[in-house]
């Protein structure tokens, strides 16, 4: 489900990202000195961005269209 949530909510999830068009996934660590989860980056986090790098770079891969093709 997706839906609006505060930013007091948002600051006791444990895991948190965002991602832009030109910086893959961003990991939130920390928002105005709360630590989100234990502070530190996440597997999740590493194994999307891995993802999306390899997809981007290899043309091979099943996941998406290859960047080459625009």
């Amino acid at each position: 489900n997706i839906r609006p949530i505060s930013a007091k909510e948002a600051k006791e999830e444990a895991v948190e990202m965002m991602t832009f068009a030109a910086s893959y996934v961003n990991p939130i660590t920390n928002w105005d000195g709360t630590i989100i989860g234990d502070g530190q980056v996440g597997k999740v986090t590493l194994a999307i961005n891995d993802l999306i790098a390899r997809d981007m770079t290899d043309d091979s891969s099943p996941l998406l269209t290859p960047l080459s093709s625009y």
